[in-house]
């Protein structure tokens, strides 16, 4: 008689045939690497941590199936042993920072014209082929994650690990990535104390663009309501304003087939801000919207504004565990100060964080001053760089220091005690 021996389950290691598992330096330690999210589904989200919405496999399957012109991605699984420890997620992208400046460059008088004729020729000069672990999309550390922590040994692993993905995608290419990017990384935060020397003995320099506005919402507000009793009242009379000149505009939440009937509007609406911002590094293709709502279902939420019946604004948010992101919106600028859209849109991101019961709104960068004034705090990060070329690592620093977005604003203080948000 034989006995039926029952086998010990497959490791995710084993339930993966492919792609192959490459080794790293320390022992026992290897990643998997794939350009299509879909290979390493099983490990994947056996991994993505359930408080980040940006690193589950249904936000990056959206992007994947839509991503920007000139935009890839590549996701690494790092096992150890056969048991799967830790993700990264990289964006490959085609950089012509000429077509990305959108701004007039202004050069007034001997030196200014000089100025601009310089940033005329660095610009020019700035085209690259970049690997950047982390999301050009959004503000925030969204490019790995680690069970066991982000501490020194994971972060090594995660550097050694890049250094070898661009060597695989060169030879595989056939086109050389000039630069490696880390991307947002809270200033002070125990992520970067950890990554900073690493990066810096590998020859990355650290470069700081705009900050990211936040705003922490306190237990006690259970209306929009204790929202602007918390406000002085120079900004509560503001809010009141901006409500009375949006008193004739409809706001209405959209479920997917309503989104698709109106995909050419909501895109329209959408170019009319990416196409007008200083810096637009890329933009999204018409699906992309709808495919979100697709994968995320109520986890995002797109609501349109209406005025006589017709399609004049829409933002959307995107709920990541305790956190509402603000994602992208648009309107039309004809009507922005007559019915205040913009600033109507932000009260509606608070509105919505409260009747949600988020503990925080990330409401990205840009506009800094107007989002401050309904109550968001700035909130600084670094990105890394990295020329494969030393000497053209130190030139890029100072490419990417003259020719990043820099916004002169004024920190508003609309609370009469802003501790309550910071």
């Amino acid at each position: 008689m034989f006995c039926n021996k029952t086998k010990a389950p497959l490791s995710l290691l084993e339930q993966e045939e492919q792609p192959a598992c490459s080794a790293l330096v320390e022992a026992g330690l290897c990643f998997r690497l794939s350009r299509n999210i879909s290979d390493l589904k099983v490990a994947w989200q056996s991994l993505a941590p359930k408080e980040n919405k940006f690193l589950q496999y249904e936000y990056l399957q959206a992007l994947e199936a839509h991503p920007p012109k000139g935009m890839g991605f590549c996701y690494l699984v790092f096992y150890r042993d056969k048991e799967a420890v830790g993700l990264a997620y990289y964006q490959t992208y085609y950089l012509d920072m000429q077509e990305s400046v959108q701004k007039e460059l202004q050069g007034e008088g001997l030196l200014g014209s000089l100025r601009k004729k310089l940033q005329q020729f660095f610009l020019r000069q700035a085209v690259f082929n970049v690997l950047i672990c982390g999301n050009l999309s959004l503000t925030g550390e969204h490019g790995f994650y680690f069970k066991e922590g982000h501490g020194p040994k994971q972060l090594a692993w995660l550097q050694e690990a890049t250094d070898r993905l661009q060597t695989e995608l060169e030879l595989s290419e056939q086109k050389k990535y000039q630069l490696q990017m880390f991307k947002d990384f809270a200033l002070d935060g125990v992520t970067e104390q950890n990554l900073q020397p690493i990066l810096q003995q590998e020859g990355y320099h650290r470069y700081r663009i705009q900050p990211g506005m936040y705003m922490r919402l306190p237990a006690h507000w259970d209306s929009f309501e204790d929202y602007l009793a918390d406000m002085s009242s120079k900004y509560r009379v503001r809010a009141k304003r901006a409500a009375k000149k949006g008193k004739d505009l409809e706001w209405r939440a959209l479920e997917l087939e309503e989104i698709l009937a109106q995909e050419k509007e909501i895109y329209a609406l959408y170019r009319n801000i990416s196409d007008n911002v200083d810096f637009n590094a890329y933009a999204f293709d018409e699906q992309y919207f709808s495919a979100l709502k697709r994968e995320l279902g109520e986890d995002m939420q797109l609501v349109a504004c209406y005025l006589e019946g017709r399609l004049v604004a829409f933002y959307t948010a995107i709920f990541s565990g305790q956190t509402l992101e603000a994602h992208f919106l648009g309107l039309e600028h004809s009507l922005n100060r007559s019915h205040q859209l913009y600033l109507n849109i932000l009260y509606a991101l608070v509105r919505m964080g409260i009747y949600r019961g988020v503990e925080k709104i990330d409401f990205a960068r840009t506009a800094l001053e107007i989002k401050s004034s309904v109550g968001a705090v700035a909130q600084e990060f670094d990105c890394y760089l990295r020329h494969r070329n030393r000497l053209s690592s130190e030139l890029m620093k100072l490419v990417f220091d003259h020719l990043s977005p820099k916004e002169d604003w004024t920190p508003r203080s609309p609370f009469k005690d802003m501790s309550i948000v910071e």
